[in-house]
Order: structure tokens, then C-alpha cells, then sequence
């Protein structure tokens, strides 16, 4: 009775040895892949944009005879003078005896607008995570081996079953 009680004590330390190991462990030891696929997506964006323009400032000689007149008080008198550029135009002449000068300017700055001038890239990625896991999958020879454990366990216990069953329950022989 006592070696029977070792045999089952014993296959059974033996079964808890060789069982297997929690998925926790599992994973700590040879960590699962998972499969990943990442998309990149660039957008660009072009827009117009509008500079404003000034132009350099002109210069223009004009010479010319104008008659003076002397009025009764002795001042000094001209007809009006005018002379224009691309920037402004003015008018001068001489009035009781002093040069008066009026200048005008035109119109300077223009707005031009230059086409696809501001260029942006914003780049976006998406990471998408497959729930597939790739199990780190056994070789065939490991699953001979598992399937041969499996019998010898099963054989084990029926062999314990049989010789449980002839110690204690009597075969009667027919007479």
C-alpha cells in the first residue's frame, strides 16, 4: 500500500512539475508579435498670397524759358509751370515775388498677387494595431512530444486504475 501511495504521490509531483506555465510567465518569456500597419498621409496646401509693391522714387529735369513779368510793385510774376513723371506730377511758379511749388504723388504702391506663393505640408500618421497576435507556434517535433507525455500519462493512470481495482476488489473465479 505504501509503494502505491509513493507511485501516485510521485506521478503526481511529477504532473505538477511538467505542467504548464501561466500565460503571464508565457509572455515574459517569449513575447507575442503584434502586427502593426502604419499609414502616412501628407497634405499639401498651396495659397496665393498678395505683396504690395513700391516703386523707387523718379526724378525729372525740366527746363524751360518762362517769361517774368514785373507788376506795378516790383514783384516778380510767372505763368504756372507743369511737369510730371510716373510717380507724381507738380506745378511751380514765381507769385509776388516768391517760388511756390505744389507737388502731387500718384499712386505708388500696387498689390500683386503671386499664385501658389505659401506652400504647407502637414503630415499625419496613423498607426493601426491588427488584433491578430502571432503565437509562437511549436515545431512538429515539439508536438510529438506533448501528444507522447499525454499518453504516458494516460497509461500511468490506467495502470494505477488496474492495479487499485486487483488489490482491493477481489476477482471471484467461476467455479
Amino acid at each position: 500500500m505504501k509503494k502505491l501511495l509513493f507511485i501516485i504521490l510521485l506521478i503526481a509531483v511529477a504532473y505538477l512539475l511538467s505542467g504548464c506555465v501561466t500565460k503571464r510567465a508565457c509572455d515574459r518569456k517569449f513575447p507575442p508579435e503584434v502586427q502593426t500597419n502604419t499609414k502616412e498621409t501628407i497634405i499639401k496646401t498651396t495659397r496665393d498670397t498678395t505683396i504690395i509693391i513700391q516703386l523707387p522714387g523718379d526724378t525729372a529735369i525740366l527746363e524751360k524759358e518762362i517769361p517774368v513779368i514785373k507788376d506795378s510793385r516790383g514783384l516778380l510774376q510767372t505763368e504756372k509751370s507743369f511737369l510730371t513723371t510716373d510717380l507724381a506730377y507738380s506745378f511751380a511758379w514765381v507769385q509776388d515775388g516768391k517760388l511756390k511749388h505744389e507737388l502731387f504723388q500718384k499712386s505708388t504702391e500696387f498689390e500683386k498677387t503671386i499664385k501658389n506663393a505659401i506652400s504647407e505640408a502637414i503630415s499625419q500618421k496613423e498607426t493601426k494595431v491588427d488584433n491578430y497576435i502571432k503565437v509562437n507556434e511549436l515545431s512538429g517535433w515539439q508536438w510529438a512530444q506533448i501528444y507522447a507525455g499525454r499518453l504516458l500519462l494516460i497509461a500511468l493512470a490506467l495502470l494505477t486504475l488496474f492495479l487499485l481495482i486487483r488489490k482491493y476488489v477481489p476477482f471471484r473465479h467461476p467455479p
